[in-house]
């Protein structure tokens, strides 16, 4: 089950800019199921990992052959990219010389790439922070049909002004709103948490989670 995240759209929106595109953010947040959706979207593209550790050798001690093995896939995505000790130069040198690809990669945070990959990249990469759930895209998956009437509301409400109304919600609405709002502070934003519909799942889920950290 997938629970539709805000940052898809911003980054179809530029998959043809010049720029590679990198998305960072805490594990478990989502970006390995997102970035693999995107590429699922996306013709004349390639998911690779660099957990794979043939792959890993490959584009650190072979760039020039990394870019003939792929030569025929415009749109790269690499998760774990932190996993690379010569990511930042390798990518330069792809950029520089061979602007037919387009690379989105995805790390842990921003400074595990900033050290390794980034740093390089100046002037060549857009950063987008990947975070866990926020209460709409919670809400999407929990309730649809509610999601839409939140949706409305909130866009009714005008903070720019001193005073205004609250948009009119049957109190059937407002109860389940306040019950998921509950859900959500309680449990906390980790996708995985959010699909899950029990309860000994969930503790199970963050206290794993919480080891692993």
């Amino acid at each position: 089950m997938y629970i539709k995240r805000k940052l898809e759209r911003k980054i179809l929106d530029n998959l043809d800019s010049r720029e590679y595109l990198a998305i960072v953010g805490p594990r478990q947040a989502g970006k390995t199921t997102l970035i693999q959706r995107i590429q699922t979207r996306v013709n004349n593209s390639i998911y690779l990992s660099f957990e794979d550790q043939d792959l890993l050798a490959l584009f650190d001690r072979d760039i020039k052959l990394f870019a003939k093995e792929y030569a025929c896939y415009k749109y790269i995505f690499i998760d774990e990219f932190q996993y690379s000790k010569n990511g930042g130069k390798n990518l330069k040198y792809l950029y520089d010389l061979h602007p037919n690809f387009k690379f989105i990669i995805s790390g842990p945070s921003a400074i595990d790439l900033t050290v390794k990959a980034l740093k390089h990249l100046v002037g060549r990469v857009f950063i987008y922070n990947l975070y866990q759930l926020d209460y709409a895209e919670f809400l999407s998956y929990k309730n649809p049909e509610l999601f839409e009437l939140y949706k409305k509301a909130t866009a009714e409400i005008d903070l720019s002004k001193s005073e205004f109304a609250l948009p009119k919600i049957s109190q059937r609405a407002v109860n389940e709103l306040s019950r998921l709002l509950d859900e959500f502070m309680i449990w906390g934003a980790y996708p995985r948490v959010a699909l899950s519909s029990l309860k000994e799942e969930k503790i199970e889920i963050l206290k794993n989670i919480y080891n692993t950290y």
